[in-house]
């Protein structure tokens, strides 16, 4: 419970007071009151005795007298007869003693009667402790205590963070004392605290503006993990769950004690597009030359064909069996002339400008230039489609580069005779959904959340090792697209990527 310092001074005071005017009246009324009567007492039995003795004698001094009176011719000593001369007297100082008496208890009435006036005089003199105290307490108020409060206020707001404020006294003091000294000294104290605290937020702003500064993300942490500053680049780093890091730390010694953590966060994105962009480079680039060097000699076959079926072949009736195989000849010379144009529409350089993605369209691409190395290995693609026209926003070049990713995978994990199974499909009104299936050698659970990281390659499996990118390039542009990328795969029996993008109105509605 809080109890000023004004209040805690007067009760000791007040307090102090009582106790010491109690122990003052007990001890003036009891023991000296007391004392008085004892003496009343004692001189009261004293006298009474004495008066009891004279009237004794004045008595056996009248009966002796009465019988000398009756026998005259008896004889006394001297001394019976000093006595009877003295007892002539004795009613003379009974008279005497009684006065004395009389005046002993009046003095003992006048010294009770001055007990009272006492009472009244230290009653008189407590009034005037009493206003002697109300001033002291004034005095002690005005110049200790009024002080002091202002001084626990404005620490109690300073406490709080108000670092502007400052002890105003009253008035100017013509005499200064110790509390002055104290409020200018708290003043000056204040001013400096919150010059120090000014320049330590300057430099702390600075700081932070120069990590801000910084593309890498940046943070520094305690013992305990937990984040002291961090700049920009690490709170968006941080919003973005897709991101793939590269962590370099570095240790902070501060003092003999506070021992703090340097860390270097550095987004992998753009290494990650940069690699899948030269990847898509140096196919497009191969895949140019391909399409310029096939182009040209299956031009010129398609030529020397057409002139030879028209010279030597047109003539001849429809069922001609050399006809009908160098008809055969021809169309697969056309259909092999489509191929260099699906390498250049795949390899075609991405835009980011978003576009209409027809699923349907863009795997066919993909599946009929990847179709020749699976027969070759024995192995078949499928592609099945629930709605030729299902589409999403984003970039041709970007989907076909994530099949193409995805369908290499596959290959890598199957064996000879494997299969893989491409399906589209609707997993809800809002969403295009496609599927890749295969029956390859599957991946281990355990490992299912790092397939995804960059440079990360199945160690246990030779024939799906790669640079280790593949994956990560998939992720990172489904995402880019606003898309999710879900995997589930049982060792031995085969994977199953599914992607799902946010879906756009049917073309066909169009």
């Amino acid at each position: 419970m809080f109890v000023s310092l004004n209040r805690k001074i007067i009760y000791s005071i007040v307090t102090l007071f009582l106790i010491t005017s109690l122990i003052f009246v007990y001890t003036f009324y009891i023991i000296y009151g007391n004392k008085i009567q004892e003496d009343q007492r004692y001189s009261i039995q004293r006298n009474q005795q004495y008066i009891d003795l004279l009237f004794k004698n004045i008595v056996v001094s009248k009966e002796f007298r009465h019988i000398l009176e009756q026998n005259p011719h008896i004889v006394i000593p001297d001394y019976v007869s000093n006595y009877l001369a003295s007892g002539v007297n004795a009613e003379n100082r009974l008279t005497l003693e009684q006065r004395q008496i009389q005046e002993i208890n009046k003095s003992y009435e006048d010294r009770y009667a001055a007990i009272p006036e006492s009472l009244r005089i230290l009653g008189i003199s407590s009034i005037l402790l009493i206003l002697s105290i109300i001033f002291l307490g004034y005095l002690i108020s005005r110049w200790i205590l009024n002080p002091l409060n202002r001084i626990s206020t404005v620490s109690s707001q300073v406490a709080d963070g108000r670092l502007n404020i400052r002890i105003k006294p009253e008035k100017t003091p013509f005499f200064k004392d110790e509390l002055d000294n104290l409020t200018d000294t708290f003043n000056q104290m204040l001013d400096k605290l919150e010059n120090v605290l000014s320049e330590i937020k300057e430099k702390e702003a600075f700081l932070q503006a120069l990590i801000d500064n910084v593309p890498d993300g940046i943070r520094v942490t305690d013992a305990a993990g937990n984040v002291i500053v961090a700049n920009k680049a690490y709170h968006k780093q941080k919003a973005d769950k897709s991101a793939f890091l590269s962590v370099n730390a570095a240790p902070l010694q501060i003092g003999r004690e506070q021992s703090l953590t340097v860390e270097s966060l550095h987004d992998l994105s753009a290494d990650i597009n940069f690699s899948h962009r030269q990847k898509l480079s140096s196919l497009g680039f191969l895949s140019t030359s391909i399409a310029h060097e096939m182009k040209n000699n299956l031009g010129a076959l398609r030529i020397i064909l057409e002139r030879i079926i028209s010279k030597f072949y047109d003539a001849r009736p429809d069922n001609d069996e050399a006809k009908k195989h160098l008809n055969l000849v021809y169309n697969q010379l056309i259909s092999c002339i489509d191929l260099p144009e699906r390498l250049l529409k795949l390899t075609r350089s991405s835009s980011e400008t978003s576009q209409t993605v027809c699923c349907h369209s863009c795997l066919q691409d993909v599946v009929a230039m990847m179709d020749f190395e699976a027969k070759s290995k024995g192995m078949t693609i499928s592609l099945e489609c629930e709605d030729e026209n299902l589409a999403f926003r984003g970039n041709e070049a970007d989907f076909k580069m994530i099949a193409l990713n995805l369908i290499l995978n596959a290959l890598k994990a199957m064996t000879a005779g494997g299969r893989l199974e491409i399906r589209t499909f609707r997993p809800s009104p809002r969403k295009v959904g496609i599927s890749f299936c295969d029956n390859g050698c599957g991946i281990a659970e355990e490992k299912l959340q790092q397939i995804f990281e960059p440079f990360y390659t199945d160690s246990e499996n030779e024939n799906a090792r790669g640079n280790g990118l593949g994956l990560s390039i998939v992720k990172s542009l489904v995402s880019k697209y606003k898309g999710t990328i879900n995997v589930t795969s049982t060792p031995g029996q085969g994977s199953t990527f599914t992607l799902s993008f946010p879906a756009i109105k049917n073309l066909a509605k169009k």
